[in-house]
């Protein structure tokens, strides 16, 4: 999730406060166009074999449940690593 989201090229105050403070951020604080949200979609994929259409990343709402996943898939914490 977190290479995913340095791809896609987010906020970087969203994504240091997802990573550095450990605030469960929303999608829409990432301030993702189009092409940043396909872009982190694609690395899921790539990454994580996660697949989830763009249009969908609204639904999941905060990175949180979505790390959790990824994390459940992997055996690991993203965060620790």
């Amino acid at each position: 999730v977190l290479r995913a989201l340095r791809e896609a090229h987010v906020a970087p105050a969203a994504y240091r406060a997802f990573v550095q403070d450990g605030a469960d951020v929303r999608f829409d604080a990432m301030e993702m166009d189009s092409l940043a949200r396909m872009e982190f979609c694609i690395s899921l994929e790539l990454n994580a074999d996660i697949s989830i259409a763009p249009e969908q990343l609204e639904e999941i709402g905060p990175l949180g449940p979505l790390l959790a996943i990824v994390e459940r898939r992997a055996g690991s914490s993203f965060i620790d690593a």
